[in-house]
């Protein structure tokens, strides 16, 4: 029901989709703004769309500044967390709401792992070393600390 399409009083036309995405997209950044500068919020899910339907796109896949608010949660110093969900996006390939996310972060691939230049999405999306699947393991910052043991004492492996 928010931000219909306005007629023009004097020419009689109504606004574009274009124009109306923009004012929308102008009235998005400065409530963002807002609550950014208050800092009332303790965690963030990014979520694009590409209508006013309840169907999440991953960020920068969409209609909306998501990429801006992010920023903008940013330079307030923003220390919660952010969550990117991912319901409805597996059916189009596999962790693609993880990629698309780090790719609208801007997020530099590989840096810092390997020699040479910095590598494009399209060499590491879906790579993992050369397979086509997610590895069965866990490893890094994911796997549970070596104190951890389940009752049984069996390893997780």
């Amino acid at each position: 029901a928010h931000f219909k399409p306005i007629t023009d009083p004097k020419t009689g036309k109504l606004e574009t989709e274009e124009r109306r995405l923009e004012r929308f997209n102008k009235w998005y950044t400065e409530e963002v703004e807002k609550i950014a500068k208050a800092g009332v919020v303790g965690g963030i899910q990014l979520a694009d769309s590409a209508s006013a339907a309840h169907g999440h796109l991953p960020p920068g896949q969409g209609i909306f500044p998501i990429k801006e608010a992010a920023k903008i949660f940013k330079d307030n110093k923003f220390s919660g967390y952010v969550v990117s969900e991912g319901h409805e996006e597996e059916k189009f390939g596999e962790g693609r709401i993880r990629m698309k996310t780090w790719q609208m972060a801007g997020s530099p691939v590989g840096a810092g792992y390997f020699g040479g230049p910095p590598l494009r999405w399209s060499q590491v999306q879906h790579g993992y070393f050369g397979r086509t699947y997610s590895p069965m393991f866990m490893f890094g910052g994911y796997a549970p600390s070596n104190e951890f043991k389940l009752w049984s004492e069996v390893p997780l492996e």
